[in-house]
């Protein structure tokens, strides 16, 4: 009986112990795994009242950016690009955030190649961190496309979000 309290104690301390990245009061905007198991969390506040970004282990956030409130949202910039027609016009979907931080560009992204005659369909997401004081190095991380949810694109309507189009390009 001793050693299955035991045991019950220490499950219910590793739930407790895992951090939340989507808050009770939180929506999923979009979210993936990296291939070295990291995660990558936007999310926003179900009344509008702020955007967040999370990133780290499933034991600890090891980057919350910004402070959660109205003007957060001001601190992100979108930029996206659609081009339709499938393989005959080498269609593509490109899904960028951007937001800088401590010296640092963050880039996450979602990008869709609907392929042609030479080159196959692919999609890529993950996140890539750009030094400002070495912009020619770029740390790509990347991310894994099934464990992939929500929808970049999404903030594209809103109104709460600047385009980043002018500033950043795609990428």
């Amino acid at each position: 009986m001793k050693k299955l309290a035991i045991v019950f104690f220490l499950i219910t301390q590793a739930a407790v112990a895992q951090v939340r990245y989507l808050l009770p009061n939180e929506q999923l905007v979009f979210s993936f795994e990296t291939v070295k198991g990291k995660k990558v969390v936007f999310a926003k506040d179900k009344n509008n009242g702020y955007l967040v970004y999370r990133y780290g282990t499933k034991d600890k956030i090891e980057l919350e950016y910004p402070k959660k409130d109205k003007s957060s949202w001001g601190k992100f910039m979108y930029a996206n690009y659609l081009r339709g027609g499938g393989k005959a016009n080498s269609g593509m979907e490109i899904e960028n955030i951007y937001f800088e931080n401590d010296g640092y560009r963050y880039v996450i992204y979602y990008h869709y190649y609907a392929g042609d005659n030479e080159e196959p369909e692919s999609t890529n997401v993950g996140l890539a961190v750009v030094n400002s004081k070495t912009p020619d190095k770029i740390n790509e991380i990347d991310g894994k496309i099934s464990t992939m949810k929500g929808n970049i694109s999404s903030l594209r309507n809103d109104g709460l979000i600047k385009d980043g189009s002018e500033k950043y390009g795609l990428y």
